[in-house]
């Protein structure tokens, strides 16, 4: 029942962080940092708003991500060179970790499981940077958001591995929201967006 408290607070702390000057996800995170630290735990309501808002903001992204973007070889590339030194590097550390501590015991799989997890960038926080600086329509934010698309793809896939679950042949129904693309641009638009 303390969802409304904790949406209050992170409003509060959101707007305290936009008028010092830093974006509002900074106030965000503060309030959940707080927030975990006096043992509040959000309920129901609150998991299903993060879910919707996370889900809007990656459809808001795939409606003005053009496909073609994703398969320039400077996104693939770019991605892929990324990941692999950051995987690499991740590792590396781990085993270091691992050399002076005797407490941290990891074995090769958790090693490279905890690394990839690490490569990955925050989308969200990428998005509502570049929106707050206006820089949307830039061309190093059209390639940061490519990169971050298909780190998501990445991790989609790594996550239904890891949880043996398959996409439903239904799946595949999604393409037919193809041909609505400029009808929800359209309605994108109208909405201010």
């Amino acid at each position: 029942m303390l969802d409304p408290v904790i949406l209050v607070i992170a409003l509060v702390c959101g707007m305290a962080s936009q008028a010092i000057g830093l974006p509002a996800l900074i106030g965000y995170l503060a309030a959940g940092f707080i927030l975990h630290e006096l043992d509040i735990g959000g309920g129901g309501l609150l998991s299903a708003l993060s879910d919707l808002g996370i889900t809007l903001l990656l459809f808001t992204i795939g409606l003005k991500l053009q496909p073609e973007k994703l398969l320039q070889a400077r996104v693939w590339g770019t991605t892929f060179i990324h990941m692999l030194a950051m995987q690499l590097l991740f590792v590396a550390l781990l085993f270091a970790v691992d050399a002076f501590s005797t407490s941290i015991n990891l074995d090769m799989m958790t090693k490279a499981v905890v690394a990839f997890a690490l490569t990955f960038s925050s989308t969200v926080f990428v998005i509502q940077i570049m929106q707050a600086r206006g820089e949307m329509a830039s061309s190093h934010a059209s390639l940061a958001i490519g990169i971050l698309v298909i780190q998501d793809l990445a991790a989609v896939i790594f996550l239904a591995i890891a949880a043996g679950k398959v996409p439903e042949p239904s799946a595949l129904l999604l393409l037919l929201l193809l041909p609505l693309r400029g009808v929800l641009m359209r309605l994108l638009a109208l909405c201010g967006h």
